[in-house]
């Protein structure tokens, strides 16, 4: 699947990107994202058709407070992908 976004905006602290918010421009679930390498290691917000993703547990908590004020009746997934570790067998 092929996937166009477009980031509309970011929270920056001590000159480091803790959260951006992607439009997307095709439907998607939460399994095309974890089939996606790039949000291993975040956690991520799929609400209202967007994908939200943060760093840090507090990040994504700041987003969700966001969404509930923004978006009230939708109700978002959420989930932490962990980066791949190497065995060693």
């Amino acid at each position: 699947m092929v996937l166009q976004f477009e980031i509309l905006d970011f929270i920056i602290e001590n000159r480091r990107i803790i959260c951006y918010h992607v439009i997307m421009k095709t439907n998607i679930s939460m399994t095309d994202i974890f089939k996606n390498p790039r949000y291993r290691g975040k956690h991520v917000i799929l609400a209202a058709g967007k994908i939200y993703t943060a760093k840090t547990g507090e990040g994504a908590a700041e987003i969700l407070k966001k969404l509930e004020k923004t978006h009230p009746r939708i109700i978002p997934e959420v989930a932490y992908l962990p980066k791949a570790r190497y065995c060693g067998f």
